[in-house]
């Protein structure tokens, strides 16, 4: 069994259809998002903190630092959806337990919308990378800021694995 009515595809939640109806075919468009990051390098007030941020589609996706420990925040987002993963809280998100410090409420009592690696602790530094290598699926796309040190970078968007 399938769907083969045009209305029953019309019905859907898929990202990125078109649904031409007299002809009743259908196109397939790109998913386009716009992604920015802001880092406040050395943040010392609660408006820096508050500030270092990223947005998707211009909307704030996560924001804050959970304490000033140089650390590495890692966005991944799902290119079918273009919907940000969330961290594991409260029974919600189990599959994205990946020892990130923001697991369960060690920062906030809510699922956060990026993954916090401590550069300071080599355990920290062998969870992002298995993250990164084993756990994040091909073609997912990333985001990572380093937060707080000396050295502020904004790498970008990157296609899990396109770096390996």
């Amino acid at each position: 069994w399938g769907q083969d009515h045009f209305f029953q595809f019309k019905k859907g939640s898929f990202s990125g259809v078109g649904y031409e109806r007299p002809t009743r075919t259908r196109s397939f468009e790109p998913l386009e998002a716009i992604v920015s990051c802001d880092v406040y390098d050395n943040a010392n007030t609660a408006a820096k903190f508050n500030e270092t941020l990223w947005k998707l589609n211009g909307q704030v996706a996560e924001y804050n630092l959970c304490t000033t420990t140089p650390s590495l925040h890692v966005a991944v987002i799902d290119p079918a959806t273009m919907e940000p993963w969330g961290t594991f809280h409260n029974g919600q998100n189990t599959d994205h337990q990946f020892n990130n410090v923001n697991n369960g409420s060690s920062c906030r009592d809510r699922v956060e919308y990026y993954f916090i690696f401590r550069q300071n602790t080599p355990g920290q530094l062998q969870a992002f990378e298995e993250m990164i290598v084993n756990d994040v699926p091909n073609g997912h796309y990333l985001m990572l800021c380093k937060i707080w040190g000396q050295i502020v970078f904004k790498l970008g968007w990157i296609t899990a694995h396109s770096f390996s």
